[in-house]
């Protein structure tokens, strides 16, 4: 019984292991989707998004009132204290002038009535902060895009070359086959057989290769979808053209309008805008208004008092102006400062405009070079398949020599290589440069 209970737990935890290491098949809409659901670099951005909400919340209480509390209890030691006799037959009287303890419960309020623009242009910072951090979240997302394209593409392509090096191998097997045959009846040479030998174990490691190249990228799928080391991905689907028909200057118009990285830079001049305001600020004055009650009590326990050890109650209310007249330049060395940064932002923006010029204008020539290589390179793949059909009709009918059909089944080999290539690369420079146009 406790061995059929055990064998029982043990069944249990094996198809947990299996279950949980069963491979996720997704397509591409699917992994794009999981991955901005589930991706650790997405989430950190989003989380930076967070703050800069809360700083807002931070800013916009500058325009609000303080209201402050304070409650203390003071004790003094060697308090002066005067002795009067009025009647000589009466004791002395001890006058107490200070009180030796004190306690005291306040609440304070401050209210800023001009402050120069320091508090409205923080404000505005700070939502130029928050929108900062959107778009980064933004620019995060459209690259998270890119890298699931690739990743993505590179199974589909690893597993469309782990078909070609199968084939070939069956087909360099089934011509070793004929070869053997062949010398058997004493119609070819051994060295027919030995090439056809050499033939297959040189296509073998490309196959290996294939699929190491396949484990990797559904790990790389993997990543950026935030799996748990025990889940595995898989990718369904073909690689197949994506048809893109839009011109390179609608591609350039698209990417100065929408990447997000250049809008970030954009606000960065527009911060710079508010630095100027807010160290400005420091050459105008401050104006506060604040008020205040005080609930206080005197304790004389030394002697008598004018005073009596009562609670008192003291209101308080004051206008306060404040200017620097004379700060060494510091106020000014701050603006200084800001519109040098202003300058910089400026410079930062338009070497990034040329930078993007340039990725959209690479990827869609290598997006068009790539179109034309998959349409030539499927016309070759026919012309290999139909040369390699010749090929081996002809060397069973002893008209062609075994290096003939081994060159033709390498012409296969790379023309199906080939095209499935282009394809892959197609589809890459057709994500890079939807990221370059800050599309998805």
């Amino acid at each position: 019984m406790k061995i059929n209970a055990l064998f029982a737990i043990i069944f249990l935890v094996a198809a947990t292991v299996v279950v949980c290491a069963e491979d996720m098949v997704l397509d591409l809409p699917g992994a794009i989707n999981y991955a901005i659901a589930h991706n650790r670099t997405l989430q950190i951005a989003s989380y930076d998004e967070q703050s800069a909400q809360y700083k807002i919340d931070e800013a916009n209480a500058g325009f609000l009132p303080k209201l402050s509390f304070k409650g203390s209890y003071s004790q003094f030691g060697n308090i002066p204290v005067s002795t009067i006799q009025f009647d000589p037959t009466s004791p002395p009287i001890t006058l107490q002038t200070q009180p030796d303890k004190v306690s005291s419960l306040g609440l304070s309020i401050a209210q800023p009535l001009y402050t120069g623009g320091l508090i409205t242009n923080s404000y505005r910072l700070s939502r130029l902060g928050r929108d900062m951090a959107k778009d980064k979240v933004q620019s995060t997302r459209t690259d998270l895009v890119r890298q699931v394209k690739e990743a993505y593409y590179g199974i589909l392509l690893a597993r469309e070359l782990i078909d070609v090096s199968e084939e070939s191998i069956s087909v360099a097997e089934a011509h070793l086959k004929v070869a053997q045959a062949r010398y058997d009846v004493g119609l070819a040479s051994s060295y027919d057989v030995l090439r056809g030998e050499v033939q297959v174990a040189n296509l073998r490691p490309a196959l290996i290769n294939m699929q190491n190249a396949l484990d990797t990228s559904r790990e790389a799928l993997g990543l950026l979808l935030g799996l748990d080391a025990n889940q595995t991905v898989d990718a369904k689907g073909e690689l197949a053209l994506e048809p893109f028909g839009t011109a390179l200057e609608d591609c350039l118009t698209k990417a100065l309008a929408n990447r997000p990285e250049l809008t970030m830079l954009r606000r960065n001049e527009e911060i710079a805008e508010r630095s100027i305001a807010i160290a400005r600020a420091g050459l105008y004055p401050k104006l506060y208004l604040a008020g205040g009650y005080t609930h206080q009590l005197n304790d004389y326990s030394l002697g008598v008092s004018f005073s009596p050890a009562e609670w008192s109650d003291i209101w308080q209310g004051t206008l306060s102006l404040s200017w620097d007249l004379f700060d060494s330049w510091a106020a000014s060395s701050r603006i200084k400062q800001a519109q040098v940064a202003k300058d910089q932002a400026r410079s930062n923006r338009e070497q990034l405009e040329q930078v993007i010029r340039f990725e959209v204008e690479n990827s869609w020539r290598s997006l068009k070079a790539a179109e034309e290589s998959v349409k030539s390179q499927g016309k070759n793949v026919e012309n290999a398949r139909e040369g390699m059909r010749i090929a081996e009709a002809r060397y069973r009918e002893g008209l062609m020599q075994s290096v003939d059909v081994m060159d033709a089944e390498l012409a296969l080999n790379s023309a199906q290589t080939n095209y499935y290539q282009s394809i892959y690369s197609y589809e890459v420079a057709l994500a890079r440069l939807l990221k370059a146009m800050g599309e998805e």
